[in-house]
């Protein structure tokens, strides 16, 4: 296990190493954070998005997301933030079983949905980027017509691509 694993008490999924090998922590085309170990930007750190994440489903009076949660076994505890968009909605997986079939949620806090995902990170993302699954949570604009990853898309020397 790795540090970052240990902090969190669970082995992370394969994919989301092979991922962080290939990527890190960055964005999406503009829109879609990745969390990852000890990053030079603290807002992308997986181990403090987890502990927002599990806060906000301590506080929430949500029907959907405690049924959720209950309806896959799991508790609060369970859950691992591995990413988010610029408008707030929660990328998480529930930590139960086997870490490569932990299911993937993405969380609009704002209108008490989420939606289930039962691949892995790369499958979720691929998905979304080729525009082969669409969601009400995320806007109509992303992706892009060309996506790109960037560790920081703010900063106008950092231009990454992915096609």
């Amino acid at each position: 296990m790795t540090l970052i694993e240990d902090e969190l008490g669970r082995q992370l999924p394969a994919d989301y190493h092979k991922l962080m090998e290939v990527y890190g922590p960055g964005c999406f085309d503009e829109f879609m954070w990745l969390y990852g170990n000890f990053p030079e930007n603290g807002n992308l750190d997986i181990r403090h998005r987890t502990q927002k994440a599990r806060r906000v489903f301590s506080r929430s009076a949500s029907v959907n997301l405690n049924a959720m949660l209950d309806g896959l076994g799991a508790t609060r505890q369970d859950v691992i933030s591995w990413g988010g968009t610029d408008n707030g909605d929660l990328c998480i997986w529930v930590a139960v079983g086997s870490p490569d079939r932990w299911p993937i949620i993405v969380v609009d806090v704002r209108e008490d949905i989420y939606l289930k995902f039962g691949g892995g990170v790369s499958d979720f993302l691929l998905a979304f980027l080729r525009k082969d699954m669409a969601s009400d949570i995320f806007p109509d604009d992303f992706p892009s017509k060309n996506p790109e990853f960037s560790k920081n898309p703010y900063d106008p020397f950092d231009a990454g691509g992915i096609e």
